[in-house]
């Protein structure tokens, strides 16, 4: 019985398994939820202003992933609770808890 119960839990797939990798994957409002709790605000697709510490300026950007839990991604081990957005200064990974200073949402007024 022993035996059988560990190939059950081997087979089953985690939550940071290929299920969750896509990102291309149906946006369910548990999942935009989830997001949101994890990374302060922000989920997926959000039309951002992003901190450009070079540039002194807020850029224009969007969220093209968060992270609402502990995976691995582009062969990093990425915590919960990370975003990572696009402006026209690149790609930046804002670690959990960074949001605050490095994020805001774009004004609605913007666009």
């Amino acid at each position: 019985q022993m035996r059988q119960h560990s190939l059950a839990t081997e087979e089953g797939t985690p939550a940071w398994g290929p299920a969750a990798r896509s990102t291309s994957g149906p946006r369910t409002e548990a999942r935009v939820e989830a997001e949101r709790k994890a990374t302060g605000g922000f989920a997926s697709g959000d039309k951002v202003q992003v901190w450009s510490n070079s540039k002194g300026v807020w850029l224009d950007g969007s969220v093209l992933e968060a992270f609402p839990e502990k995976r691995e991604a582009e062969g990093y081990a990425v915590p919960a609770g990370t975003l990572k957005v696009q402006s026209a200064a690149g790609v930046k990974w804002v670690r959990p808890g960074q949001a605050a200073a490095s994020l805001r949402q774009r004004p609605s007024s913007h666009a």
